[in-house]
């Protein structure tokens, strides 16, 4: 568990797949996000998927819950850790709710420093699919540079879209 001012960082669990549903399924939510489901039976796989990424050592997410109220927030989280190069990816999100408040300000440097001091992790890259404003900004903020624009990477909607790469080197 990580401990912020406003926030507590801890295993996501199986009692928080309605949450993780009721994120995944917004369109605000998952407008820029890569992943979302349409019913809990489905939001199992991403269930499954947090428990993977730490049973094999590729990634580690965190709910966000409040640290007076426990009440969920969003998830942050790696994961395509790859340990022989040091490096993953980070991802983010937050109920619609809880958008503009700075939870992300302070959370992040805390899952950052956890990455760098207990992952051994050095690089820790961002895929931010294009028209992210919000997501861009707050990775500038935190010192991520953008790298560069994989054009036509990806369809999504029956439609290509571009996916701008951001990083930080720990050090």
């Amino acid at each position: 568990m990580i401990k912020t001012e406003h926030y507590i960082l801890n295993n996501i669990t199986a009692e928080d797949i309605h949450h993780i549903y009721t994120g995944l399924s917004d369109p605000r939510v998952i407008k820029y996000y890569g992943v979302n489901y349409n019913s809990l039976t489905e939001t199992r796989e991403q269930m499954k998927w947090y428990e993977d990424l730490e049973a094999n050592g590729t990634g580690k997410w965190w709910a966000i819950r409040n640290i007076n109220s426990k009440e969920f927030h969003g998830a942050v989280g790696f994961n395509n850790h790859e340990k022989e190069h040091r490096k993953a990816e980070i991802g983010f999100w937050l109920l619609p709710q809880f958008w503009n408040n700075g939870i992300m300000s302070e959370v992040m440097p805390f899952a950052l420093n956890y990455a760098q001091n207990e992952m051994n992790i050095h690089r820790i890259e961002a895929y931010v699919e294009e028209g992210n404003e919000s997501s861009e900004s707050l990775l500038k903020r935190l010192n991520f540079k953008k790298e560069g624009t994989l054009y036509h990477s990806e369809i999504k909607n029956s439609k290509f879209i571009n996916v701008h790469i951001y990083a930080i080197i720990l050090e």
